[in-house]
């Protein structure tokens, strides 16, 4: 059995090993806090949007654009089907978020939708 190599940060001048996405655990928090949503992101990793995820996935377990073409693919994400952009009602809205695979959830979110 192969064993991992540790690798460095990939911030300059950062000794110290990466955990998550070529970052240490400090430059990783950094990244997050300087992304320019970020009191939305909070929002993510409160209990009351993992207990609604949980509602989601259990009510749809598989991927709502999957199926529309015949594929039974599980969901894995939870996606809001219309941008909340800050909205708080249609970020919580149980109506406006689907069951999707991380494949079909990535490609809906780098076309912006």
């Amino acid at each position: 059995m192969a064993l991992a190599v540790a690798r460095r940060c990939v911030h300059p001048r950062c000794e110290d090993t990466a955990t998550i996405r070529g970052r240490c655990a400090t430059h990783a928090v950094q990244v997050d806090h300087d992304r320019p949503n970020v009191d939305l992101r909070k929002l993510y990793r409160t209990v009351r949007w993992r207990q609604l995820r949980a509602v989601v996935l259990h009510e749809e377990p598989l991927c709502f654009d999957c199926l529309a073409q015949n594929r039974m693919t599980p969901s894995t994400d939870v996606d809001h089907q219309v941008a909340h952009r800050g909205d708080l009602d249609l970020f919580w809205s149980r109506a406006n978020l689907h069951g999707r695979c991380h494949p079909c959830h990535s490609r809906k979110t780098q076309r912006g939708e």
